[in-house]
């Protein structure tokens, strides 16, 4: 690790949940990288990010939902944490249990494979789409209104459940999604610092020049 990157700490990664941040800490601790984990999703991760990107962050890390509202109202780089069908499959195994149909809670699109998973499961799904805290608030409401007895989705979705009382499981990304997400924004950080330096060498170089002619 360069000595430019341990003084500036410009890449910040906002878990929507404990679990994650958790488990991006130790994977952060155990290859000794410059970033900060931080607890927020949606509308609290933006006022999170706001702060830290006044203070000099450069790069943000987050899943989905939280990263496109980070890119819309912040216009700041970020990093996607995916999600990908094999996280559901400990949520799906529980979601077995219960009769009835499941409300499954999305961000932005919903993958084929799940639905397919669950139809092959016999398992009833009906899902609902939102993009902000507010609509988060809606679907939870109207999954109750439907007569769901379990729904799943993220953090935002769960605070919501957790409110009107309705059971819900938590989507848990990967810890190689995790990885993944931030071995990429790594790598980002350091073609950005390089590309830095050869800016910096030019202007000198310039500079040089200017000199001469002058």
């Amino acid at each position: 690790m360069t000595d430019a990157i341990k003084e500036k700490n410009k890449i910040c990664l906002l878990a929507p949940t404990k679990v994650l941040a958790e488990t991006a800490k130790n994977i952060i601790a155990r290859e000794n990288l410059p970033i900060s984990v931080y607890i927020g999703a949606l509308d609290t991760a933006v006022s999170i990010a706001k702060e830290l990107q006044e203070q000099g962050a450069w790069l943000f890390i987050s899943r989905k939902g939280t990263k496109a509202a980070l890119e819309n109202r912040l216009g700041v780089k970020t990093v996607s944490i995916a999600l990908d069908v094999s996280d559901y499959i400990p949520v799906i195994t529980q979601a077995r249990k219960e009769k009835g149909v499941i409300a499954v809670f999305y961000y932005d699109d919903i993958s084929s494979e799940l639905e397919t998973i669950c139809y092959l499961l016999n398992i009833k799904i009906k899902c609902y789409k939102f993009t902000t805290n507010e609509e988060a608030e809606c679907v939870v409401k109207q999954a109750i209104k439907d007569r769901v007895k379990l729904a799943i989705g993220g953090s935002v979705t769960d605070f919501y459940a957790k409110q009107y009382n309705l059971k819900h499981i938590i989507v848990e990304s990967s810890q190689s999604s995790i990885e993944d997400a931030i071995h990429t924004a790594y790598s980002m950080l350091l073609l950005h610092i390089e590309d830095e330096k050869k800016q910096e060498a030019l202007e000198i170089r310039l500079e040089r020049y200017k000199n001469i002619f002058n």
